[in-house]
């Protein structure tokens, strides 16, 4: 997570996201999801669509997430754990 949050925020990428006013209009909503899964596991498409909507409806919680709100992999796993 660490290395994610410096790769979008300190590096060149930061650049693109301060001129993001350029080429986006502001949503209002959350418009990227992060959610834990095991390494060398790709997400699909449907996946994050699926992921970002939660997000919009329900908020931040160990199935769908953002940088200023996270969780991490232990309360993911005891998320699932406790819905089974």
């Amino acid at each position: 997570m660490q290395a994610l949050q410096h790769y979008v925020y300190r590096t060149v990428h930061a650049e693109l996201i301060r001129q993001r006013a350029q080429w986006f209009e502001r949503l209002g909503r959350p418009h990227y999801a992060l959610w834990w899964i095991p390494a060398g596991t790709l997400p699909t498409v449907e996946q994050a669509v699926q992921r970002v909507q939660h997000l919009q409806a329900h908020g931040p919680s160990p199935h769908a997430f953002m940088f200023h709100r996270s969780y991490t992999a232990e309360d993911a796993a005891a998320a699932v754990r406790a819905s089974t």
